[in-house]
């Protein structure tokens, strides 16, 4: 009998008003509804189609990433810790040219690099269901 899979799927949302920079001579809280074109797009996603395990607690996850309209395959690199405990964090970075999905110009004050990260950093718990067993 072969061991059913227990990653279903990931899709994560986010909605973008301001960005806060960690550059103390950039305004906090810079509007940037023009720069993510907030008004015609609110919504960045990432909707995984693929998960490989690369390591005992690491994890390549393929998907589809959409920002300002556009959709275009990225990885998203992602390390799970308190495996077995019931309980852990889940972090993880995906980097992208943000001039492929039409981020061409910049934001007052802030100079953007090309080449953007995304941080994911969650904590979770498990209510119900068995508990989590991958590899090691």
């Amino acid at each position: 009998m072969k061991k059913a899979s227990w990653f279903a799927g990931l899709t994560m949302l986010f909605v973008f008003t301001t960005i806060t920079t960690a550059r103390p001579q950039a305004p906090a809280g810079v509007p940037v509804f023009e720069f993510f074109d907030a008004e015609h797009d609110p919504l960045i996603t990432f909707h995984s189609t693929k998960m490989v395990q690369t390591g005992p607690n690491t994890f390549a996850i393929s998907g589809t990433f959409t920002i300002r309209g556009v959709s275009k395959p990225e990885t998203l690199s992602l390390t799970v810790s308190g495996i077995g405990t019931g309980e852990g964090e889940i972090k993880g970075v995906m980097a992208f040219d943000r001039k492929d999905y039409g981020m061409n110009s910049g934001i007052p004050f802030i100079k953007v690099a090309d080449r953007v990260e995304v941080d994911v950093d969650l904590f979770g718990k498990r209510v119900s269901g068995p508990p989590l067993s991958i590899k090691k």
